[in-house]
């Protein structure tokens, strides 16, 4: 059998090494926030909020940034929020978005037809949807996934029952991120008396590889502006109802 005598410099030194490597490792540990290790379960459901809606920002985020050092789009003002994330032009009617590149434009324009898997479907302030949304989790809905957005079911279009399988159980494996609403699409400042602005928006549909975190289809449903007086708010119509039929249309 063969001993190794350490010295007393020696052992320190490793002791003092161990310590930094230990230290090292919990800060890394403590910083995590993904899913894999969260309990999203028992966490309070304004952190579980704010984790998911800034991993949805981030996913647009960067996916705009691709587009814009392509040339496609202008590059977003950082901290930007989804809804004036894009520039807009006129176009017949209404509003769409300002691509610069022609060719990416009507391939993200284009009929858009894909099997669905590892959704999630957030609106564009962002707030994600997810079955927790407020309060606890019911036992009878422990076994669906995180992300079916199970408040959603008393909409007038969203009826997801059957389609469980189709939502992701956390951010990590999302394959689709769907965002859907309505977009600042022109502002008229000081265009009420009072100094209030007219905001014209257009509602869309964006879908996000959420893997690669790119773009890959933009659904336009409707511009609207508020009317010149008496209007009853000053920001244009979401149309929630068209966006929310066609996202079950992709689903079916």
């Amino acid at each position: 059998m063969k001993i190794s005598i350490i010295n007393k410099k020696t052992l320190i030194t490793l002791s003092i090494s161990a310590m930094l490597v230990l230290t090292s490792c919990t800060s890394e540990e403590s910083a995590i926030t993904t899913e894999s290790v969260f309990d999203r379960e028992r966490a309070p459901w304004s952190q579980v909020c704010e984790m998911q809606n800034d991993w949805c920002n981030e996913v647009v985020q960067d996916a705009v940034r691709k587009l814009a050092d392509a040339g496609a789009v202008e590059p977003p003002i950082e901290g930007t929020q989804i809804r004036e994330i894009f520039e807009f032009r006129e176009d017949g009617d209404g509003y769409v978005i300002d691509f610069k590149d022609k060719t990416k434009e009507k391939e993200l324009t284009d009929e858009f037809t894909a099997e669905m898997d590892d959704v999630i479907i957030s609106s564009a302030m962002p707030i994600v949807f997810y079955k927790r949304y407020e309060g606890d989790v019911a036992e009878d809905d422990a076994q669906l996934p995180w992300f079916y957005p199970l408040y959603c079911e008393n909409s007038e279009v969203y009826h997801f029952a059957g389609r469980e399988d189709v939502f992701a159980d956390s951010m990590e494996e999302c394959r689709y991120l769907i965002i859907e609403g309505a977009l600042n699409a022109l502002v008229e400042e000081d265009f009420y008396w009072g100094g209030m602005d007219r905001v014209t928006r257009t509602t869309v549909v964006l879908i996000f590889d959420a893997q690669a975190r790119e773009l890959v289809h933009v659904e336009y449903l409707g511009t609207d502006a508020p009317p010149e007086s008496n209007a009853e708010s000053t920001f244009g119509k979401y149309f929630q109802n068209e966006a929310d039929a066609y996202i079950m249309g992709l689903l079916d």
